[in-house]
């Protein structure tokens, strides 16, 4: 799908494979660091690869945009 997405959201998809990676690399954690990791946000690691399939979506919908 690389010849099919923009660059910002190859960008994303990388970094989602990354962090996948990082996390499955640390120590285990309990479920007080996992719900106070959900309660901060930082456990979503495809919010910024869905934010930017998401404007990439809107530009291809708009005819406007381009």
């Amino acid at each position: 799908m690389r010849f099919l997405s923009s660059a910002a959201v190859i960008a994303s998809g990388e970094s989602v494979i990354r962090s996948i990676v990082e996390t499955y690399l640390e120590p285990n954690r309990d479920l007080a660091e996992i719900r106070a990791g959900m309660e901060k946000g930082a456990l979503d690691p495809l919010r910024e690869f869905s934010n930017a399939c998401r404007a990439e979506l809107q530009y291809l919908k708009l005819p406007s945009s381009r």
